[in-house]
């Protein structure tokens, strides 16, 4: 009676017969032998046998291409996530190149907004300065009552020497426009000064 060890198939989930190449090659000898001899038991025995060997080779070879298709599958991600790295990689270099150039005219904006800053301040502060208004009476003097002119009205110098004491109104401010000028010494608009559209 013929014995042989079995092992489980991975592919159809089913056992095999475990034979090696030297005894399935004494098979197909004692299969010759067994027709020779019309011994119809062991011809049907060695018969399933051999059938079982081929079966157990098929299931092999279908489970190596499966094999060798989730390896090809396997290998054309692995290309596709190659050539995406690739790319990104490639797409960060180009924006690596770009920085300097951004940073530079970031600091060329920084600077620009720097220098606007610093003229609102100038403006500001000139804006927020003391303006001394000078009366026409002095201005229309020499420079020394010029300086002397106080501001006030009456101003000092125009009570000391007996002239009318008057303010000039500022063009800027006839035209509707205000001055912002912190050296005019024209009249605003300031109360409690006389006036004159001159």
């Amino acid at each position: 009676m013929l014995s042989f060890s079995t092992a489980f198939c991975g592919a159809c989930g089913q056992t095999h017969y475990d034979i090696s190449s030297e005894a399935e090659v004494k098979l197909w000898k004692d299969l010759e032998a067994a027709n020779a001899s019309a011994d119809s038991r062991a011809v049907s025995a060695i018969i399933a046998i051999l059938r079982d060997c081929s079966a157990a080779k098929d299931c092999h070879a279908k489970h190596t291409i499966h094999h060798a298709i989730r390896l090809e599958g396997e290998r054309m991600k692995l290309e596709q996530e190659t050539f995406d790295l690739k790319v990104e990689i490639k797409d960060l270099k180009k924006g690596n190149e770009r920085l300097p150039n951004e940073r530079f005219d970031g600091r060329m904006e920084n600077r620009d907004l720097g220098g606007k800053k610093e003229m609102l301040v100038g403006e500001k502060e000139e804006a927020s300065l003391p303006r001394k208004l000078v009366c026409q009476a002095c201005c229309e003097s020499s420079g020394t009552r010029n300086s002397l002119c106080d501001g006030r009205y009456p101003c000092t110098e125009c009570m000391a020497q007996g002239y009318t004491c008057f303010y000039k109104k500022c063009f800027k401010t006839r035209s509707g426009v205000r001055c912002k000028s912190s050296t005019c010494t024209m009249w605003h608009g300031e109360e409690g000064y006389r006036h004159g559209e001159f």
